[in-house]
């Protein structure tokens, strides 16, 4: 026997070297299949054990139970044993060394950007001189070709042709046909098909913007070149002039959704102001007064209502923005499907789907707040009728408030009388109380006093001073008339009138 030691795939039963442990597995289940099945378990849960030690998970020894399995059992393990994964030997594997590359990663974007931007301005400068010559000399550089050569080669330094054999962008060697030009903004030789034309008015808007002249976007480099005129330059020192561009168009044009949410929080916030207003016009109106015209009350809800449908369009535009991306995304993926590709939808991120829904919902529940409980304006016809019924309603009252008032003044009239007449009585009555045998007596020549048994019961009176009153007087008018005080009589007739006219007044 060799007794080498031997590493690698080995199987513990006819020791023959295999390349993979996926190669060991599939070795036990087909040559050593039709063995002893309890051997070959016994075996795998030998090496099971090993594995589970080795990873320091040490578990306990398996049953007998494990030992016994059945062959449904093992027809499953000899699947999973084709495809390479078998759940009996591979156990969930521990994070292992890591290494963070971010500071790395930070280091060298920061060269790169750094030398992007200094390469950047470095385009724009040598843009500017260029656009500031041209602009000039036209006239003189149509007439004369040469002189604009010399000017351009004054601002940039062009690389001699004979260093050049091929165009660095496209590889191909230069010929009769295929001819050299220079870029103007780094002087290096391209050919023809891999030339830009930047034109004047797209450098004349870069270079403003770029030294903050000018706080519009660049426009567009839309027209069409023209090589007399317009300032040829590689496809490298395109790319950065056009990145710059649209970092500007980023700074000084904001997208549109934040366009459409900054219209969206005008609209509610003049919603806000308006509501309170409309508020008080509305219950002015349906109370039926005058103190606010149904004119400017249907301008007001128009306006609200205005501002409402602002907000509803704005956030519905916000949501279909990304649902619209995101459908024609799904479309583009759904080729991809059958090939194995992932289902998710790439450059819409759950966050940013997230807050889409989010700012339609905030606008959502804002129009449930307000817009569902605004209350309606009568037409003109419910508001004549409303007005005429506050105004009979508050004649109405002013009259029982007026009433009420002539009432109170009478009962203090009455009131003072009665205070007066009981004064009188007292002064003019005799010092001693007149006999019950001569009831002519009663009264004395020169005054009169109360009877001491009204006619009213005393419930009554606590009920109604005016029955008191009432009755006083009757009795002071049967002293009068059996004194023969004609005069006095007259004035107490009139007073007992008047009592009982307040009395059948209030008993209505």
């Amino acid at each position: 026997m060799d007794e080498s030691v031997r590493e690698g795939f080995i199987c513990p039963i006819c020791h023959r070297e295999l390349d993979s442990l996926a190669g060991l597995q599939g070795h036990f289940e087909t040559a050593h299949s039709k063995e002893d099945k309890a051997g070959l378990n016994a075996v795998k849960g030998l090496f099971g054990r090993a594995k589970r030690k080795i990873l320091g998970d040490v578990l306990p020894l398996q049953t007998s139970n494990v030992v016994a399995q059945s062959d449904d059992t093992s027809r499953q393990r000899s699947s999973s044993a084709a495809s390479g994964i078998d759940p009996m030997l591979w156990e969930p594997q521990g994070l292992g060394t890591t290494r963070d590359h971010l500071r790395d990663f930070k280091k060298l974007r920061e060269d790169n950007v750094k030398r992007t931007v200094i390469e950047t301005n470095k385009k724009v400068i040598r843009l500017e001189k260029l656009y500031d010559g041209l602009v000039k000399n036209q006239g003189e550089f149509k007439s004369d070709a040469k002189k604009r050569k010399n000017f351009e080669q004054s601002v940039v330094a062009w690389v001699a042709d004979n260093t050049a054999v091929t165009c660095p962008f496209c590889e191909k060697n230069f010929n009769m046909r295929r001819r050299k030009h220079h870029c103007r903004l780094c002087g290096r030789i391209i050919c023809d098909k891999c030339s830009e034309y930047i034109t004047l008015p797209f450098a004349e808007s870069l270079t403003k913007a770029a030294k903050g002249e000018s706080r519009k976007a660049p426009v567009g480099d839309e027209m069409e070149p023209d090589p007399d005129a317009d300032i040829r330059s590689c496809f490298a020192c395109f790319g950065l002039l056009l990145r710059r561009s649209q970092r500007l168009q980023d700074k000084y044009q904001r997208p549109p959704i934040v366009q459409l949410y900054e219209k969206m929080i005008t609209s509610m916030d003049e919603a806000g102001s308006l509501q309170p207003r409309y508020l008080a016009m509305a219950e002015s109106l349906n109370a039926g007064e005058h103190t606010h015209s149904l004119t400017a009350a249907q301008d007001t809800r128009h306006r609200l209502i205005k501002m409402f449908e602002l907000v509803d369009a704005a956030s519905k535009r916000i949501l279909a923005m990304v649902q619209q991306q995101q459908q024609q995304q799904q479309q583009q993926q759904k080729g991809k499907k059958g090939s194995g590709a992932a289902a998710s939808v790439p450059g819409v991120s759950p966050r940013r789907l997230h807050l889409h829904k989010q700012i339609r919902q905030f606008a959502s529940q804002f129009l449930q707040e307000h817009m569902v409980s605004l209350p309606g304006l009568p037409d003109a016809d419910k508001l004549k009728r409303l007005q005429a019924e506050r105004s009979r309603a508050a004649a109405e009252k002013a009259q029982r408030d007026r009433e009420a008032a002539e009432r109170a003044l009478e009962l203090k009239e009455m009131e003072k009388l009665s205070s007066e007449l009981q004064t009188m009585s007292t002064d003019s009555a005799p010092q001693t109380s007149p006999t019950p045998a001569s009831p002519a007596k009663a009264a004395s020549p020169s005054g009169w006093q109360p009877k001491v048994t009204p006619i009213v019961s005393g419930a009554d009176i606590d009920q109604d001073p005016l029955l008191l009153q009432r009755d006083l007087l009757r009795g002071y008018i049967e002293q009068a008339r059996k004194a023969n005080r004609f005069d006095e009589i007259q004035a107490l007739e009139s007073s007992l009138r008047d009592i009982e006219m307040e009395i059948s007044r209030s008993r209505r």
